[in-house]
């Protein structure tokens, strides 16, 4: 089959803007070619195997020229293959998809054009603006901001002043003073309110309010640069009351991650949402382990199936359920520690039995009752885990088989760039979740910053970072990830 290139809008930067059929095509991909501005998350949908190209286009700075990158949307489409080239934003607003197009058409290659949300519309929103509003506009132009606006301009920077439309300028950072001023010339009050917003739709978003005739100083004043939407209008006044992005409980604060490293990892999910800014430094990887079990056969005869962490159920599953249905469980009775592992077990279709109030190894070994007493249970977990469970339910008299299915190793490198950010940005918070990624951190030498706090998800984890001689600022009272995020504002 011939190839095909897909020019694919990712949306204006938070990944979940990115939309089903992008999805679909970033999964096919034999070969991505992408920009800087778009999210690294949109990595985790691609193949292993896939070709990954940076074209690392960002304000002045290009890893490759256009022309580049059109000879090579032609080559690799011409080879064959299916090849995605991924934009932020729209491919076909201000994002120079047409000339790629062109390129594509020209050689007599198939094409497709995947629609992204365009920033136009999405920063303003995430910002608290509407660009069209009853009482203060009913029109809307976006205008390209990345030429000086003199008397070559090949925009009509006059009949846009005049209209009373609002504006939306693109890529206008490095000529904003001139573009404003002409606005005024060519009529716009001075007085007319404006907004300058930056890293729209992600963590780092910050927005300046101003003015027509003020703006432009302010931004110069804050030192903030690309990437940038500006927007001016009467519609940019309605930020002070319609702001709800930068009003999150956990925005402007930088925390730090120290799990095994997914992007869809629950932790990071539960952080974004309340708008913290994730700097992911995984201190561990998780890695499948032989339990010295041959999984083609029955399990060893047990009365209860154990979990004490999601990690546990997800890697017994996987290997139990290659050589069996789930069905042949019956008649075992299960139990978990916490929501986080009963909730895995579920995604199973499988019924959880029995949870503790308290959610610690040794508390459900303690709530153990006594007519269970003396039956056998099988306990999946990590090579590291501790042996509260099995000591506490062999002072029951249960036999209980440990079945190692996962480790967690150190992770290598600084794939994520996070131990970077951490020393360069520094951080509000960093979490640890288990003992092992305490572990692992200290192992690598990383010094907590001064003024950085430390959270820690419960009794067993805060045990080991005391080991290390750090000091735990806050651990909530349930050893839940819920738990653990919603007490991060209140505690500072």
């Amino acid at each position: 089959m011939s190839g095909i290139c897909y020019l694919v809008g990712a949306g204006p930067g938070d990944p979940g803007l990115i939309t089903l059929r992008a999805v679909e095509v970033l999964r096919r991909a034999e070969v991505l070619v992408y920009d800087a501005l778009a999210s690294q998350t949109f990595l985790e949908w691609v193949r292993p195997d896939c070709l990954r190209i940076d074209a690392g286009k960002r304000a002045g700075q290009h890893t490759l020229a256009q022309d580049e990158i059109n000879r090579t949307l032609v080559e690799q489409t011409r080879a064959g293959r299916v090849v995605v080239r991924l934009k932020g934003g729209d491919p076909f607003i201000f994002g120079r998809g047409g000339e790629e197009a062109e390129a594509l058409a020209a050689a007599g290659l198939r094409y497709e054009v995947v629609p992204g949300i365009t920033s136009g519309f999405a920063v303003p929103a995430y910002a608290g603006i509407p660009l069209t509003h009853r009482d203060h506009s009913g029109c809307v132009a976006f205008v390209t901001g990345h030429e000086r606006a003199d008397e070559g301009s090949k925009v009509n920077w006059e009949a846009l002043a005049a209209s009373g439309a609002t504006l939306v300028l693109f890529m206008a950072v490095q000529h904003l003073g001139s573009i404003l001023r002409r606005l005024v010339a060519g009529g716009r009050p001075a007085e007319t309110p404006a907004a300058f917003i930056h890293w729209g739709t992600v963590a780092r978003q910050k927005t300046l309010r101003g003015t027509l005739g003020s703006l432009a100083a302010e931004v110069a004043a804050s030192g903030l640069g690309a990437p940038a939407i500006v927007v001016v209008g009467e519609v940019a006044a309605l930020q002070d009351r319609l702001a709800w992005f930068e009003r999150r409980p956990l925005f402007g604060r930088r925390v730090v991650v120290t799990r095994a490293f997914t992007y869809q990892n629950r932790l990071r999910q539960l952080l974004e949402e309340r708008g913290a800014d994730v700097i992911d430094l995984p201190t561990i990887r998780i890695v499948p382990r032989d339990a010295g079990v041959d999984w083609s056969r029955p399990l060893p005869p047990s009365d209860w199936l154990a979990f004490s962490s999601p990690n546990g159920v997800e890697h017994f599953f996987r290997a139990y359920l290659e050589h069996h249905d789930v069905r042949e469980l019956a008649g075992r009775r299960i139990a978990a520690v916490g929501p986080s592992t009963a909730a895995r077990v579920r995604d199973y279709h499988v019924r959880v039995d029995r949870v503790p109030a308290k959610f610690t190894a040794a508390a459900l070994a303690a709530a153990w009752p006594e007519e269970d007493a003396g039956q056998h249970v099988l306990f999946p977990c990590g090579a590291r885990a501790g042996h509260d469970l099995e000591e506490g339910l062999a002072a029951r008299g249960c036999t209980v088989r440990r079945l190692e299915v996962y480790d967690t190793v150190p992770e290598a490198g600084d794939a994520q760039g996070g131990m970077q950010r951490l020393q360069q940005e520094g951080a509000d918070w960093i979490l640890f979740c288990s003992p092992s990624a305490v572990d692992h951190f200290h192992d690598l030498g990383v010094a907590v910053p001064q003024g950085t706090r430390v959270a820690s998800l419960g009794p067993v984890t805060s045990a080991a970072l005391a080991r290390h001689g750090l000091v735990v600022d806050f651990q909530p009272e349930r050893s839940t990830l819920d738990d653990l995020v919603d007490g991060l504002p209140s505690a500072g």
